[in-house]
C-alpha cells in the first residue's frame, strides 16, 4: 500500500483495517476481558468453556474479513462479520454473568467496559446487515462507515480503553502505596457519565442515518464532553500514581 502497488482483486485497505483493528486490537481486547472483567467486578468467569469458541470464532472472522476484503468476496465477508458477531455474543454472555454477580454499586470502569462491548455487538450487527443488503463494500461506504466509526471506534474501543485506564491507573496508585484504598464508586456521577458517553456515541451513530444529519452537532458536543470528562479523570489518576511513585 505504501508503494502504491496496484491491486485489482479487492481492497487492500479493507484487509489492512481488518487485520489491524479486528485482528490486533480486537483480539487483544476480547482475550484480555476474559480475565480482566471478572477481576474488575471481583467475580469469576462464569462460563469458562465459552473461551475457546469465542477465540476461534473471532480469529476465523478476522481472517475471513481480511481475505474477503482483499478479494472482494461478498459471501466470505458476510460470514466473517457473522463469526465476529457470534464471538462477541459469547463474550457478552460471560460479561453479563459477571455483571449480575458483581457487588453493587458498580465501579465506573466496569460500567464503561460493559457499555463498550454493547457497542461492539451493535456495530457488528450493522456491518453484517449492510454486507447482506449492499455487498462487500457497503460497510466501508459513506453513511454506514460513519455509523461503524462511531460504534466501533468511539463506542467500543474508546470506552474500553478509557475504562481500562481508569482501573489500571488506580491499581498502580494502590500498588505504590498499599495504605491507599482504591477509589470508591460514586453511583450518581458514574451513572451520569456512562449515560452521557452512551448517549453521545449513539447520537453520533444515528446522525449518519438518512434524515438525521442535524443530530451531528449536538452528538459531537455530547461525545466531546464525555471524552473530556473521562480524559480529565484519567489524567488525575495518572498524576496521583506518579506522585505516589516520586514520593
Amino acid at each position: 500500500m505504501a508503494r502504491g502497488t496496484r491491486w485489482s482483486h479487492g481492497s487492500l485497505l479493507g484487509a489492512h483495517l481488518a487485520l489491524n483493528l479486528a485482528g490486533w486490537l480486537g483480539t487483544a481486547i476480547a482475550g484480555t476481558l476474559h480475565t480482566f472483567f471478572p477481576s474488575l467486578t471481583q467475580t469469576r468467569l462464569r462460563f469458562q468453556r465459552l473461551q475457546k469458541p469465542t477465540y476461534l470464532l473471532w480469529l476465523l472472522g478476522v481472517i475471513e474479513l481480511a481475505v474477503a476484503a482483499a478479494f472482494a468476496s461478498e459471501v466470505l465477508m458476510a460470514v466473517g462479520w457473522g463469526d465476529l458477531l457470534v464471538s462477541a455474543a459469547l463474550l457478552c454472555v460471560n460479561l453479563l454473568a459477571s455483571l449480575r454477580a458483581a457487588a453493587r454499586p458498580l465501579a465506573l470502569p466496569a460500567r464503561l467496559l460493559a457499555l463498550g462491548q454493547g457497542f461492539l455487538a451493535v456495530g457488528l450487527i450493522v456491518a453484517f446487515v449492510a454486507t447482506i443488503v449492499g455487498g462487500t463494500s457497503a460497510p466501508f461506504e459513506a453513511g454506514v462507515s460513519g455509523v461503524l466509526a462511531a460504534l466501533l471506534l468511539a463506542g467500543w474501543i474508546g470506552l474500553t480503553v478509557s475504562g481500562s485506564l481508569l482501573h489500571l491507573l488506580a491499581v498502580l496508585g494502590r500498588i505504590r502505596r498499599f495504605t491507599v484504598a482504591m477509589p470508591a464508586p460514586r453511583p450518581g456521577r458514574d451513572r451520569a457519565l456512562t449515560a452521557v458517553a452512551g448517549t453521545g456515541v449513539s447520537a453520533l451513530a444515528l446522525s449518519h442515518a438518512p434524515g438525521l444529519a442535524p443530530l451531528a452537532g449536538p452528538a459531537s458536543v455530547i461525545t466531546l464532553a464525555a471524552a473530556t470528562a473521562l480524559a480529565l479523570h484519567v489524567l488525575a489518576l495518572a498524576m496521583h500514581a506518579v506522585g505516589r511513585t516520586s514520593s
